[in-house]
């Protein structure tokens, strides 16, 4: 709808000139230092080089990931937490005892599928010890199509809905 695409927009604006985006990024760059394995990346637009998402990853995020990510959960909703509209992407898997564990958070100006592709790229840029190859399924809501996902990070990966 028409009003959520100009939410989008302002979201955009908001976090692509406000100044406190920069301190955000700093903050997040100071955490790495006491601490050890915790990692970020910011997502900028292909022109203008503005931010348009971030994600981290923390050590125990990295373990569970490396250990249990050949079964991944998509979703970026969780609507009942936000009233901003600020998509919240929190990849999910199931360990050992079946217990869900997030294994990156981020938080991104829309949802689509381009910023999904981004955050699982990234999982693998911050913990190189998993592969993409290893994810076996995608669980996720039905806007998640195998047919949008293929071409962007998952090739040869099995969708679900």
């Amino acid at each position: 709808p028409e009003s959520t695409r100009a939410l989008t927009s302002l979201l955009l604006k908001v976090v692509q000139e406000d100044g406190t985006t920069q301190e955000a990024i700093s903050y997040l760059d100071e955490l790495k230092i006491p601490n050890p394995g915790m990692d970020h990346r910011i997502k900028y637009e292909d022109e203008g080089g503005r931010p348009e998402a971030v994600c981290y990853i923390l050590p125990k995020m990295r373990q569970d990931l490396w250990q249990f990510g050949d079964a991944l959960f998509l979703d970026s909703q969780k609507r009942q937490f936000n009233t901003m509209n600020w998509p919240y992407i929190g990849p999910c898997v199931k360990d050992q005892d079946m217990k869900v564990c997030v294994v990156t958070k981020s938080i991104c100006v829309e949802e689509s599928t381009r910023m999904y592709a981004w955050v699982v790229q990234m999982m693998h840029e911050m913990e190189p010890r998993f592969s993409l190859s290893q994810i076996c399924w995608i669980f996720g809501y039905l806007g998640i199509t195998q047919s949008l996902l293929i071409d962007d990070v998952f090739p040869n990966q099995f969708v679900t809905h």
